[in-house]
C-alpha cells in the first residue's frame, strides 16, 4: 500500500515536471494517473484508516487546478504532495523509521522504474514518453527517500554504500533530463535493468533484507488489494 502511495507521488513529481516544461498536457495526464490507475486498490485500506478522503480531496484539488492552468497550482501541488507524504507515514505507523522498511520501498520504487522505462523504449527507441517520464518520476522519488537511510547502509557495509552510490549515479545520467526528444534513448532497458539491479542487491546486502524475484505489475495490485 505504502508503495503503491509512493508511486501516487511520483506521478506528482512528473506532473509538475511537465508545467515546468510549459507542457500542460502531460502535466494533465501525470494528475489524472492517481486516481484512474490507483485509487481503486487504496480506496478501501485507507478508508478503514480514515485516510481515503483527505487524500482524494487533495489530488482532486490539485487536477482540477491542472485542467484550468490555474496560476496558483503550486499551492495545490505542495498540498497533495504533503497529503501523499503525511499518508505514507500514516499508513506505515512506526515502520517508517525503520531502515529496512524504507529500502523495501525504494526496492519497489526502481521495480516499477525498470518496468516503466522497459516499456518507453523499443528497439533502442524512445517510443513512450509517458511512460518514461513515469519511470522518471518513480526514480525521483526513489532519490529522495534513499538519503534517509544512506547513513544506515554505510554502517551496514562500506563497499554496498559506494556501490549504491555509483549505480545512483548511472541512473541520475540516464533520467537526468525530464524531457527527452522521441527518438534514441538515453540508455538501453538492460542498462537501467543492470543498475536497479545492483541497488536493489546491494540494499538487501546491506541492511540484510530477505530477497525474492521482482514483482510483476498484476502481482503488485494483486498485494495492494489484500
Amino acid at each position: 500500500l505504502v508503495s503503491a502511495l509512493a508511486q501516487i507521488w511520483g506521478h506528482l513529481e512528473a506532473s509538475a515536471a511537465s508545467i515546468e516544461a510549459g507542457d500542460w498536457a502531460y502535466a494533465e495526464a501525470h494528475a489524472g494517473h492517481p486516481v484512474a490507475e490507483y485509487w481503486e486498490q487504496v480506496e478501501g485500506p485507507l478508508d478503514e484508516q480514515g485516510l481515503a478522503q483527505p487524500l482524494r480531496e487533495a489530488l482532486d484539488r490539485y487536477l482540477q487546478a491542472v485542467e484550468s492552468q490555474a496560476s496558483d497550482y503550486q499551492q495545490a501541488l505542495q498540498a497533495a504532495v504533503s497529503r501523499t507524504h503525511e499518508t505514507m507515514e500514516a499508513v506505515a505507523g512506526d515502520d517508517w523509521n525503520n531502515p529496512a522498511f524504507r529500502a523495501e520501498l525504494i526496492r519497489h520504487l526502481l521495480e516499477s522504474v525498470e518496468h516503466e522505462y522497459s516499456e518507453a523504449v523499443q528497439d533502442g527507441q524512445l517510443a513512450e514518453l509517458v511512460e518514461y517520464q513515469d519511470a522518471w518520476g518513480f526514480f525521483t522519488v526513489a532519490r529522495q527517500l534513499y538519503p534517509d537511510i544512506a547513513q544506515q547502509v554505510q554502517t551496514g557495509s562500506h563497499e554496498a554504500a559506494e556501490e549504491i552510490e555509483h549505480e545512483l549515479a548511472e541512473l541520475d545520467r540516464i533520467f537526468g533530463s525530464f524531457i527527452v526528444q522521441p527518438g534514441q534513448a538515453p540508455a538501453s532497458p538492460e542498462e537501467v535493468d543492470e543498475a536497479v539491479g545492483e541497488v536493489r542487491a546491494e540494499l538487501a546486502k546491506a541492511l540484510q533484507l530477505a530477497t525474492a524475484e521482482p514483482k510483476g505489475p498484476a502481482e503488485t495490485v494483486a498485494e495492494i488489494k489484500e
